[in-house]
């Protein structure tokens, strides 16, 4: 009888085992270029279990998983969006996208700016909306460039976003201003009172009285940029410049503003070091005059008429760039108080390293269109660099910029008008 007994529990044992055995499912998927073309010799970490690579054809087959697991995409010299995605029995498939990065090799800043090799990639859309755009930023947490543009001649001019990876574009419902302040990981952007979170949507206004109870601030604010991931530099229309460190809310007071009327204020920035801070507005009611703030002395310079201009400091240099009434892009050494004049220019940005700026002159976007150089300029020995025909360069990361390019489109119904594409350049 006893036999029988562990006889029985044997087999009761067994049929349990088998019963709760798991399920393998296969995880098939590709990784590609944002135009679509497979990636070879990337290597698919599967979690807890090992790896396998993509063929010719960016394809890879991983058999045997199971329950929930994480795949990981990585390959030397690229980076993927997202770098890692989940699987299970319901999800399968899965699509990884990839772009080269130089960063991890060198910086542009450790080389000639006339030694830099240019490959220029085909465009990657020209489903931007026309006949006028221009691109403001790059926020790489949304992985979204951000443009403005008008559906025709009489247009006002409207935000949108176009999103690198879907090539989906969706219209912001902002107000439109030239330059953005952008969160350092991209996830937030400033305009001159308001603060747009990307990922929900959500929109904070600065000059309401629900942020100046929030965060204690006087008065109304005029304009305001990030110093750092927690912390925003702002003008008060009181005449005061202020930070605020975001967790803590917490504001202090840096410097009373300069002696001359600037208001309203439109533009504001700090250098890396922290001990210089510019500010853009209407001296006199008359002209836009940019002057430039010393903390350690509390004093004030009148830099230059900028008229429809604008200025930034270097992400690591004392260094401020600046374009003037006369569309001429100028370097201003706040610690020696030296201005430097480079070339003619109507955009420009700083590398992410910030030795080095992109900069583009092109005028009459509504109308007849004369499309300019975009160029590399080194503030320091003053070389350039022509790089392509277009404008508007925007850096997405230390070797790769985005800009636009338009190409004449003629109609009986429309007259002549310019289809923007949008293009890449890779430098190393």
């Amino acid at each position: 009888m006893r036999n029988w007994l562990y006889l029985g529990t044997i087999l009761v044992s067994l049929l349990i085992a088998g019963c709760s055995r798991p399920d393998t499912y296969t995880v098939r998927g590709t990784v590609q270029t944002p135009h679509g073309e497979g990636i070879q010799g990337v290597t698919l970490y599967l979690e807890g279990t090992g790896l396998v690579s993509t063929d010719e054809t960016g394809t890879f087959t991983i058999q045997g998983v199971t329950g929930m697991t994480s795949v990981t995409a990585t390959k030397v010299g690229w980076d993927f969006i997202p770098a890692s995605r989940t699987a299970n029995q319901t999800q399968t498939t899965l699509t990884f996208i990839g772009r080269p990065n130089y960063g991890g090799a060198y910086s542009l800043a450790d080389k000639d700016i006339r030694d830099i090799r240019v490959h220029e990639d085909q465009p990657l859309t020209n489903r931007l909306s026309y006949p006028a755009v221009s691109l403001l930023g790059w926020s790489r947490k949304a992985n979204q460039l951000i443009y403005t543009y008008a559906a025709n001649r009489m247009d006002n001019r409207h935000m949108a976003t176009y999103q690198m990876i879907t090539g989906s574009i969706q219209t912001l419902k902002l107000p439109i201003v030239d330059r953005l302040s952008l969160h350092p990981d991209g996830s937030l952007l400033i305009t001159n009172n308001l603060v747009y979170q990307f990922i929900t949507g959500q929109l904070l206004w600065i000059n309401r009285d629900r942020w100046q109870e929030v965060y204690e601030l006087p008065l109304r604010t005029v304009a305001s940029s990030w110093i750092d991931r927690e912390t925003i530099l702002i003008y008060m229309n009181d005449n005061s410049v202020w930070e605020i460190h975001l967790p803590t809310k917490r504001s202090n007071k840096l410097m009373d503003g300069p002696p001359a009327s600037i208001r309203p204020a439109d533009g504001v920035g700090i250098s890396p070091s922290g001990n210089y801070i510019f500010v853009i507005g209407d001296s006199f009611g008359t002209e836009r005059d940019l002057f430039v703030g010393h903390l350690a002395s509390n004093r004030w310079e009148r830099v230059a008429h900028i008229d429809q201009g604008y200025a930034q400091f270097s992400p690591s240099e004392d260094i401020l760039l600046l374009i003037n009434k006369h569309n001429q892009l100028q370097a201003y050494d706040a610690a020696t108080n030296q201005l430097t004049t480079l070339a003619r220019a109507t955009h420009f940005q700083w590398s992410p390293a910030g030795e080095i700026a992109a900069i583009s002159d092109a005028h009459n976007l509504l109308g007849r269109y004369e499309v300019s150089t975009v160029a590399l300029v080194n503030p320091s020995s003053k070389h350039i660099k022509d790089l392509a025909k277009g404008y508007d360069p925007i850096w997405l990361d230390e070797h790769t910029l985005a800009y636009l390019a338009l190409e004449q489109q003629d109609s009986v119904e429309h007259g002549t008008w310019y289809l923007p594409s949008l293009q890449l350049l890779r430098l190393e």
